[in-house]
């Protein structure tokens, strides 16, 4: 039978219903033929029938009801054998139920058409149609029926346990996507699916069952477990409510629907701008309804009670500190990340916490800190981002690359920067943002250093692009007028190499025990340094600007001087990392990240260097 028709329920009909519907019609016809309107006739017969809409689908689960019309077309021929035609609209009311195959298809009644209210439960696509109004009763009917001491007093619900309460088998061992694109799938029929080996790295086509939940093993250790918690809710949802809609498909097409993977959240509100697809819609379903089974509506309102109880004055009277800590102990408690329960506890009337900014990146595939080893290597491989580094506009600290302005950062009394509170609250702005990308490292042809990841098949490292820092540039600009002054005051230095090194011995102070301490260089190079006609090395350069902790800005004028510049290369992306990311840390600290880098070359600063 053909699959014509404008929708799946149309579809399905054709395909699984159109004999039962015709013998119905033909039966109703044998019954019903007085209420055509024909004077006299000696023979008639059913020519054909056209469907023209259906309405009213209902689905329960597996089971569903729903209403189709049809043109009927009859001929007949009259007391003076002349033949005849003539077409009635009828409405036809159906059974069915999909559980994985057919089970039954079947008329229910046949009557004359006539408008009625619509009062259909999904769309003719098989998707629920559910409002977010609607989420919270949903929500409720799920734990009543999964765990109903959850709606009478505070509790984290065991999403574990209902999960294999409902039949269904969890799998934390494969990963899903190389660049976190998916946390989690729902199959729904036995099939084959693509995965990615955790122990080999290898993609390979795995074998699942019906009701099987793959959810990526990276969530708990890249994210949260309220990451965890809240991908297994969404796929449970998906299995309640959207089950159907994948038993259609595969019913349909045989096979090429058979399992649902989820990326991370995007439709979290509707824009009525946007043209949404069914999976649009059941991502946001699965999104709205599983937050609120996490976090029920009956006993937030007495948690949150219960915790601020046990405020003190001095925390209630810091709006922003009562807020931050309400959210971390009801994330804590309720098993969610931080940035859903401030999303839940908006939804629940709690409007002051929509100024309450939680640098929590549950649901996304970026971030803003990185730690030196990963900062290195992007420095490498980014020649944009080094670029901004190599001209000082960003100074790394804390395992943030922050602007470099006294408002983003400040110096203790050792010279170790530290993150201003500013930047503090308003991370996003002052910091660069990187994308996360999973990185097979057997793959890798060694670039990535077997002393950190030895063992390890991936390992999530941070990428930079500029396009996703357009906030941050335009928050930076704001503060340029700084960057320019400095900049400007150093170009007008014109002093030599050798005079530069002197004033800055006197600035602080160094003779050359003090040298020989600090950069490992000997006492014979404290001398030469002094001399106008000496040419030091490059690594010598670069061993007294980490020795005596000398910015970016400085590093650059003395290499300038000497006749150097970095260049593009790992090694020379190497010493700049030395200078940028380890201010205030001992020559020594330096050294012992160069010799972790086994993937390149490079001697420790210092003697060698002379």
């Amino acid at each position: 039978m053909s699959l014509d028709g404008r929708n799946e329920l149309e579809k399905f009909i054709n395909k699984c219903g159109y004999n039962k519907i015709w013998s119905a019609v033909e039966e109703w016809l044998d019954e019903n033929i007085s209420k055509f309107e024909i004077d006299a006739y000696i023979d008639f017969s059913l020519y054909d029938i056209v469907l023209k809409f259906t309405r009213n689908l209902n689905v329960d689960g597996c089971c569903f009801k729903f209403e189709i019309v049809y043109e009927v077309l009859v001929n007949y021929t009259d007391s003076f054998d002349e033949k005849h035609n003539i077409s009635q609209w009828i409405s036809m009311h159906c059974d069915a139920k999909v559980d994985d195959e057919l089970v039954c298809f079947d008329v229910a009644d046949v009557e004359i058409y006539s408008k009625t209210k619509l009062n259909g439960n999904a769309t003719p696509d098989f998707v629920p149609i559910i409002s977010k109004n609607q989420m919270d009763a949903h929500a409720f009917e799920f734990l009543q029926r999964y765990y109903p001491e959850a709606l009478t007093q505070p509790a984290e619900a065991p999403i574990r346990e209902i999960a294999i309460k409902m039949g269904l088998n969890l799998e934390f061992g494969y990963i899903l996507s190389e660049d976190f694109s998916y946390f989690g799938q729902i199959s729904f029929s036995n099939s084959k699916t693509q995965v990615f080996n955790v122990e080999t790295g290898d993609s390979q086509e795995l074998e699942v069952t019906r009701g099987t939940i793959l959810i990526d093993p990276e969530i708990l250790l890249e994210r949260s477990l309220g990451c965890e918690n809240f991908t297994i809710v969404h796929e449970l949802v998906h299995w309640e409510k959207h089950r159907l809609f994948a038993d259609v498909k595969r019913l349909l097409y045989k096979g090429d629907y058979v399992a649902h993977r989820c990326p991370k959240p995007k439709k979290l509100f509707i824009d009525s701008d946007d043209e949404w697809t069914p999976e649009d819609w059941m991502e946001w379903q699965a999104n709205g309804i599983g937050a609120r089974i996490l976090m029920p509506k009956e006993t937030v309102p007495t948690k949150v009670n219960e915790i601020t109880a046990d405020f003190s004055d001095e925390l209630k009277s810091d709006k922003t500190q009562y807020y931050i800590t309400l959210i971390e102990e009801l994330a804590e408690f309720y098993g969610t990340s931080q940035q859903a329960t401030k999303y839940r506890l908006i939804e629940l009337g709690y409007e002051e916490v929509e100024d309450i900014q939680i640098h929590e990146y549950d649901f996304q595939t970026y971030t803003h800190k990185i730690d030196e080893y990963k900062a290195y290597y992007e420095l490498c491989e980014n020649a944009k981002l080094r670029q901004l580094v190599n001209a000082g506009f960003f100074i790394y600290v804390d395992n943030y690359f922050v602007i470099n302005h006294e408002k983003c950062v400040d110096y203790n009394e050792d010279g170790i920067p530290y993150l201003t509170d500013f930047a503090i609250e308003n991370i996003e702005k002052c910091t660069v943002k990187f994308t996360n990308v999973r990185v097979n490292i057997k793959e890798s042809g060694g670039k990535f250093s077997n002393v950190l990841y030895r063992g390890k098949t991936y390992e999530t490292f941070q990428k930079y692009n500029s396009e996703d820092n357009d906030a941050m540039f335009e928050f930076a600009k704001e503060l340029a007028a700084d960057f320019d002054l400095k900049a400007l005051e150093r170009q007008k230095i014109r002093i030599s190499f050798c005079d530069r090194v002197k004033q800055i011995f006197e600035a602080k102070d160094i003779n050359s025990a003090k040298f020989y301490e600090l950069t490992l260089l000997s006492r014979d190079i404290f001398s030469k340094l002094k001399r106008q006609n000496y040419k030091p090395k490059f690594e010598t350069v670069i061993a007294l600007c980490a020795g005596l902790d000398l910015d970016i800005f400085t590093t650059n004028e003395l290499l300038q001087k000497a006749g150097y510049a970095f260049d593009e290369s790992e090694k020379h992306s190497a010493y700049m990392t030395v200078i940028t990311h380890f201010t205030g840390k001992s020559i020594h600290v330096r050294n012992e990240f160069l010799k972790n880098l086994e993937n390149i070359e490079i001697a420790p600063l210092g003697e060698k260097d002379a």
